[in-house]
């Protein structure tokens, strides 16, 4: 009986893992679209962002300069190197909060 509920339990724990992800969220409209969100030192405000897209929490990551968040629907686009490059024309604003 023990076994089964182990195996449950490890089974629901994996299913939860794939219906979410983590990442940069990025802005999905206007000048700043496919830029991160920027932060500096402000995980209140990051937190706030990613629970507002449907994720679990979030902070700042300092070194990166942009919101990090964890839990996100993988309906939410988060920033990639394959799919977000850009060029010099291409800065993304910056608005330190």
């Amino acid at each position: 009986m023990n076994m089964k509920i182990l195996i449950i339990f490890v089974i629901a724990i994996t299913v939860v893992g794939v219906q979410s992800k983590d990442g940069y969220p990025i802005y999905s409209t206007g000048k700043s679209k496919g830029c991160k969100i920027e932060c500096v030192i402000n995980n209140k405000y990051c937190d706030k962002e990613c629970t507002l897209k449907g994720g679990s929490s979030g902070y700042c990551y300092f070194w990166k300069l942009a919101c990090y968040c964890e839990g996100l629907p993988d309906s939410v686009a988060v920033w990639t190197y394959a799919e977000n490059t850009w060029s010099i024309e291409q800065i993304c604003p910056i608005a330190l909060i």
